[in-house]
């Protein structure tokens, strides 16, 4: 019974150490020294079975089962022994003869092990039972275990020669692999000489022990190696990322700058109330897109550690101000009653990063506007305490809006969370609010708190500590201070006037430029442009500038690189002239890049006409400028309405494959888009000839440079199928697909060519 018992201890201990690779299905993705593992492991199951099996049938003596299972026995024993080799064979990779020498005996000893059992069938030669059931081992078993004895020894020591020669990182798996070897060859010789002993099934669980302990081992060096590429694909994922939300920001604050453009110069041009409210609607709209591209990219900024505060002082009813004026509206067009709460006792001017303490009230104001159908929304501020020169203030929103289920709670700050969608799918917005919000508190050493009744109202606040500038009491009468911020169309029209002033703009985009020229002709200031940093540098050189706008994303030489040559060549002009960066991208880092580059100051696009009008405020010359209260009244020039189309040749309307309507649409009126159309047909030659020269010298960053202007300025001009193919070539080029490009390239080159003397003919 003590022979069964072992063997089916034996089994149970094999199950339990390669469970998990019993479990894993037949795959062809497996590796092959793993599968004949496998193998191996399938015959040792055999053997233990039959080894179960004798051991009982042989204690109640059934003779013909136990004659039968013998058979077997020796069988699987043999199969195990051919198995063996080929997972040691597959293992070592080495491919050598001796591995086809290994394979090679392998299969004739098992062939030769099962032919001398069926011979034993019919004549006995390996074993036989006596009149009384005794089991007698023959002359040819001991010969056949001898072999695979033998067998399973040069296995063993192949595989330690290995181990001693060439193993390498493999060392301790090798020698596992030549132990376990031995070790079957050691209880196997026991076996041949006592064979009503368990020796054989011993040998052969103590040897996948063994092979359990590196199996695991390896399969831990595999996670790793796995977990090391999965960090890898993610750390490559988030650059793919960061490079995503880069060209996002440029590709669409691009077409945001000319809508939110174009609609400030109809603004300042029109008088039509009708008009003028569409506007506004144009306005709200961009404001609301852009609110949510920044959203996205504060987001990446945090998720990646690279937002920073900037501790500044600031005057509270200025930060008050900035407040009312972004909720207010909303709170109107709602019908909700919106109020400010604030404490008498507030200090009037602190330290702190006014910037982001408005941006978390601004969030937490307009989540509370936008779930909130009827009645009220408050700000409140309260100083807690005032401790030498900190104030301790606790900031709250309160709303009477549909509130957070108790559940919902815990996801409130979670990114990209919608809670209870079935109430709120038609309420616009990201999702990431809160979670900036909750984000930026923590930087500042606060946390959001939230107390919320469901269909009731919710209460969010927070506390947070600011420096004491000035310990003047805001006082009550605090709301007076906001009178300066209503909201006026003529103020904002009407800023300035400069006609004195003369200013340099350099932007390799032709509509760019109109759009910013068109910003600031009520002002009357004298514009030079130019389309290329060196360009750019030469008019520098050649004119005397009171301020400089200078793009950052150009072909050949960029903003920076303009600006270093600027400096280089002319220290005491750039010395004394402002010069500003103007670009469409805005990620983290980009302002301080600038700054640090020796800008002046920084301006994102889309052009915000308010920010735009501050900064030539600041940097021109105080006697050039005249605010509107001192603008000679001459200087205001009313608009005058006009068709459209005027001026626009008829030969040009007739060409099919121009939007004409479009491209004046674009451009704002027909003589700013003539302009453009001549400043685009004189750079054909130009331009085609730089990208010949990029594929001719494999600058497939300039190529995308290029076909990335071509696209803009040709959409602009109303060529919308010449555009795509642009896009078409820019995006192959982004995803370095160069047989697209010499595939697409003559076509569009011939074609782009082409336009010129069309254009030039029905220009005239």
């Amino acid at each position: 019974m003590y022979y069964s018992s072992l063997a089916s201890l034996s089994l149970v201990i094999c199950f339990i150490i390669n469970n998990k690779l019993f479990r894993t299905g037949y795959s062809r993705e497996l590796p092959k020294a793993k599968l004949e593992y496998r193998h191996f492991l399938h015959s040792l199951i055999l053997f233990m079975v039959t080894d179960i099996a004798w051991g009982l049938l042989y204690e109640m003596h059934i003779i013909p089962l136990v004659y039968l299972d013998t058979i077997a026995y020796f069988a699987s024993q043999a199969l195990a022994v051919l198995f063996w080799t080929r997972f040691v064979v597959a293992y070592l990779d080495r491919n050598s003869f001796t591995d086809r020498i290994l394979l090679d005996v392998g299969k004739v000893t098992f062939i030769f092990v099962v032919s001398c059992l069926v011979i034993n069938i019919f004549t006995p030669i390996v074993f036989s039972f006596d009149e009384n059931g005794i089991f007698l081992p023959l002359p040819i078993r001991y010969l056949f275990l001898i072999i695979q004895d033998v067998f399973f020894t040069v296995v063993a020591l192949y595989t330690f020669r290995a181990y001693i020669k060439e193993a390498k990182n493999k060392r301790h798996q090798y020698r596992t692999i030549a132990v376990s070897g031995a070790v079957m060859a050691v209880f196997m010789t026991f076996q041949t000489f006592n064979p009503l002993l368990p020796f054989c099934v011993t040998g052969f669980l103590i040897s996948t022990c063994l092979i359990h302990a590196f199996v695991a081992e390896e399969e831990a060096a595999e996670k790793a190696i796995l977990l090391d590429g999965a960090l890898k694909e993610a750390e490559k994922a988030n650059a793919a990322k960061t490079v995503f939300l880069t060209n996002m920001s440029h590709e669409i604050r691009t077409p945001i700058n000319v809508i939110m453009g174009m609609n400030e110069i109809i603004r300042q041009s029109s008088n039509d109330d009708k008009i003028l409210s569409c506007t506004d609607n144009i306005r709200k709209s961009g404001t609301s897109l852009l609110s949510i591209i920044r959203d996205i990219l504060d987001f990446t900024k945090i998720e990646t550690g690279r937002m920073e505060l900037v501790c500044e002082e600031y005057y509270l009813p200025d930060v008050i101000g900035d407040i009312y004026n972004l909720i207010r509206f909303r709170a109107e067009e709602k019908g909700l009653e919106l109020r400010f709460e604030i404490d008498a006792k507030m200090p009037v001017r602190m330290k702190g990063d006014a910037l982001r303490i408005k941006q978390v009230i601004t969030n937490l104001l307009t989540n509370a506007v936008k779930y909130t159908e009827k009645g009220s929304v408050t700000f409140k501020a309260t100083v807690l305490e005032k401790k030498e020169n900190i104030a301790a203030i606790r900031v709250s929103v309160i709303d009477t809006g549909i509130g957070i289920k108790d559940e919902d709670k815990e996801k409130l700050l979670a990114p990209f969370e919608r809670l209870d969608t079935n109430r709120t799918r038609t309420i616009a917005g990201t999702g990431v609010g809160l979670s900036i919000t909750s984000a930026l508190l923590r930087m500042m050493g606060s946390q959001l708190s939230v107390d919320s009744i469901y269909n009731a109202g919710s209460n969010f606040h927070f506390d947070v500590s600011q420096e004491i500038v000035e310990n003047t009491p805001i006082g009550e009468n605090w709301m007076d201070a906001l009178t300066s911020y209503k909201y006026t169309d003529k103020a904002e029209r009407r800023n300035f006037t400069s006609p004195d002033s003369h200013i340099l703009i350099v932007d390799d985009t032709a509509l760019n430029l109109q759009v910013i020229c068109g910003i600031l002709e009520p002002t009357g200031i004298q514009i030079d442009t130019a389309e290329s940093g060196a360009e750019g540098i030469d008019k520098f050189a050649a004119g005397s500038y009171d301020l400089v706008l200078l793009d950052y994303l150009m072909p050949h030489m960029n903003g920076i690189e303009t600006l270093a040559k600027i400096k280089e060549e002319y220290p005491e002009k750039a010395a004394t002239t402002p010069i500003i960066s103007i670009t469409a991208n805005a990620v983290a880092g980009d302002r301080e890049r600038m700054l640090e580059a020796g800008f002046t100051n920084y301006l994102s696009k889309p052009v915000v006409i308010g920010e735009l009008m501050d900064m030539l405020i600041q940097y021109l010359p105080d006697e050039k400028v005249h605010l509107a209260a001192e603008a000679p009244t001459e200087e205001i020039k009313e608009a005058n309405e006009a068709d459209e189309l005027e001026g626009i040749p008829a030969k040009l309307l007739d060409i099919p494959w121009i939007d004409v309507k479009q491209g004046v649409e674009y451009c704002g009126t027909a003589e700013t888009y003539m302009m453009a159309l001549s400043m685009f047909t004189d750079h054909i030659d130009e331009k085609a000839d730089l990208l010949e020269d990029c594929l001719t010298n494999d600058d497939l960053e300039m190529f995308i440079v290029t076909v990335h202007a071509l696209k803009g300025s040709s959409l602009t001009l109303g060529m919308a199928d010449f555009s795509a193919k642009s896009k078409e070539l820019e995006f192959a080029g982004k995803r370095n697909d160069i047989e697209f490009i010499k595939e697409k390239i003559a076509d569009y080159l011939d074609e782009f060519r082409g336009l010129k003397p069309v254009l030039q003919e029905c220009s005239q």
